[in-house]
């Protein structure tokens, strides 16, 4: 691959190459936070050298997020037909067969404001809150932000921004944090207002970069040859543009000439983020934090939503070798394996060098994962810090309880590599809520890593699971191994203001199964005892005569006839 002074990416994809001993030794001289398999001067032995790799890791394209409004062109929505608009009424989507966004949230300036961040703030060990204070937005204007209508429910799209919260000094050694809330949703052609589907929230410690940098830009399909497209393997469709010199995955975001580089976070501090929304979020949140606080209020402009929350670890890991070498069972795999990243120049065989990305919260990430177990070695190439929080789709076959889209459900968060998506799965047969996640035994430094599992649902819907009435829930925790054994953690239940909050520290990996079984003491119901029944009254006889005649008498209270005389 040349080494362009501008560079384009199909989608929003952008990965590399990397051989073992690099892993190792580039997470020993730059923070965690920056990790990542290198993309940039390959030799040309390298650009062809025919190569599979595998990477998970949460975030890394964070620096290509742009908010942009689209629309398609066409009543099959192809990606082809799709185009980027300036406004919701420009030559594009004033005549749209159905529009999407990408909307980073703009700051607040004013109560009356809406779909907007309202602000950010740390918790200290000790309970004390730094409130944080706007600085800029990083960078000053994307090139497809757009502005709101109020109207049709539709944000504004901005760019992330930059805030100091003093005396919160990070890994980076500055105060500076970068705050990205994005809201994603839609219209069809017949509706006149737009949803909101997706809601993530990201903050990392930053300390800005000069160098190479340049905005990222998201471009359509317009004046594409579409034959030449597909015969160079190029994106025929929509595309996103990498204008730096310098690798961009170090960075949260990046502004002309300069990165917003992620840097650690600092020990023991919670971070808060607050958000003024249109629309309440609605369903389920997932979140790479720790004991999460996450609220939703009604306010005049709307909803604020609250998200609070102690940073976590979460490990990636990252491995390459040539497509050659591996066994059959992984070629079997790749060969057919669409959606991954290729890089470099044609080989001898006519492959290119391929990289996989699965997402962390898919299932066939668990068994990709366990795929490259020899070459992961069950250690983690970095164990960067992550304050994430975002939707969480909800498979068809959840429980019912769990699938109302018309209020906010409840949060899942957990420090795993890998995980299950959606909200826990209710096993009926015996009446546990399970979570299963995955993650190597070792962090990148070779110490055991402990996991951590949230979950915050609320108390009316287990009630409605269980079946249970409004008396006091309790629950058992536990982690069942691959072996099946219980691993020993730390458990956590309180029900609180209208929450049921559960919570499993210090466990261990590779892909334990988080089960909870939610139960209800049922008082037993005095029975009165039985009125005691009187004793039988008991007959005696007695000896009657009347002259020379004899009569006996046999009665409770026996009586002689007339005439005669008691004996």
């Amino acid at each position: 691959m040349k080494n362009n002074k501008f560079i384009a990416f199909s989608l929003v994809l952008s990965l590399a190459f990397i051989t073992a001993p690099q892993l190792s030794a580039k997470a020993d001289v730059i923070p965690d936070e920056q990790w990542s398999l290198p993309t940039t001067s390959l030799t040309p032995e390298q650009a062809r050298a025919e190569l599979q790799g595998f990477t998970i890791q949460e975030n890394l394209q964070i620096a290509q997020n742009t908010s942009s409004l689209a629309a398609y062109m066409d009543e099959n929505k192809t990606q082809s037909e799709v185009r980027y608009c300036k406004t919701v009424t420009d030559e594009f989507c004033g005549s749209s067969k159905g529009m999407f966004f990408d909307a980073i949230l703009p700051i607040c300036t004013v109560d009356s404001d809406t779909n907007c961040v309202a602000g950010v703030a740390a918790v200290s060990p000790t309970g004390t809150e730094a409130t944080g204070s706007y600085v800029r937005n990083f960078p000053t204007a994307g090139y497809t932000d757009f502005p709101s209508s109020t109207l049709r429910n539709l944000p504004q799209g901005s760019t992330p921004s930059l805030w100091k919260i003093p005396g919160v000094t990070h890994g980076g050694g500055t105060d500076e944090y970068l705050v990205n809330f994005t809201l994603r949703g839609g219209v069809g052609p017949l509706q006149d207002r737009f949803s909101f589907n997706n809601y993530s929230a990201f903050i990392s410690p930053v300390t800005v970069k000069t160098g190479g940098y340049g905005r990222f830009e998201k471009r359509d399909g317009r004046g594409k040859d579409q034959v030449e497209c597909v015969k160079l393997a190029l994106a025929c469709g929509t595309e996103m543009l990498g204008k730096s010199r310098e690798d961009t995955k170090i960075c949260a975001s990046v502004e002309e000439g300069a990165c917003a580089a992620k840097q650690a976070f600092p020990s023991g501090f919670r971070l808060k983020l607050k958000v003024r929304l249109s629309n309440s979020p609605a369903g389920w949140l997932h979140g790479r934090i720790k004991a999460p606080e996450i609220s939703i209020t009604k306010v005049n402009s709307g909803f604020e939503l609250s998200l609070e929350g102690e940073p976590v670890v979460v490990p990636v890991v990252g491995a390459t070798t040539t497509y050659a070498a591996l066994p059959e069972n992984m070629k079997t795999f790749y060969s057919t394996l669409s959606g991954q990243w290729s890089y470099g120049e044609q080989g001898p065989t006519g492959r290119r060098n391929q990289l996989s990305m699965p997402a962390p919260d898919q299932e066939r990430t668990f068994s990709e994962y366990a795929l490259w177990d020899k070459y992961v070695n069950d250690k983690a190439s970095a164990s960067p810090g992550f304050w994430t929080v975002r939707s969480l789709d909800v498979p068809q076959d959840s429980a019912e309880c769990f699938r109302d889209s018309t209020k906010f459900i409840g949060a899942v968060t957990t420090n795993a590599m890998i995980y299950s998506g959606g909200p826990p799965r209710f096993n009926k047969d015996q009446g546990t809520l399970e979570y299963k996640v995955g993650a190597p035994h070792l962090t990148s430094k070779g110490e055991v890593f402990k996991g951590s599992y949230d979950l915050q649902v609320s108390a009316e819907v287990a009630r409605c699971l269980y079946k249970f009435t409004a008396a006091p829930i309790q629950a058992s925790i536990s982690i069942i191994n691959e072996s099946g054994e219980n691993s020993i953690a730390t458990t956590v239940l309180n029900e609180k203001d209208g929450w049921l909050r559960l919570a499993a520290y210090g466990f261990t990996f590779s892909t334990p199964t988080v089960r909870i079984k939610l139960s209800q003491e049922v008082k037993a119901v005095a029975t009165p005892a039985p009125s005691a029944k009187p004793a039988a009254a008991k007959k005696t006889s007695i000896t009657c005569v009347k002259g020379k005649t004899t009569k006996k008498v046999t009665a409770i209270k026996p009586t002689c006839p007339t005439g005669y005389k008691k004996k």
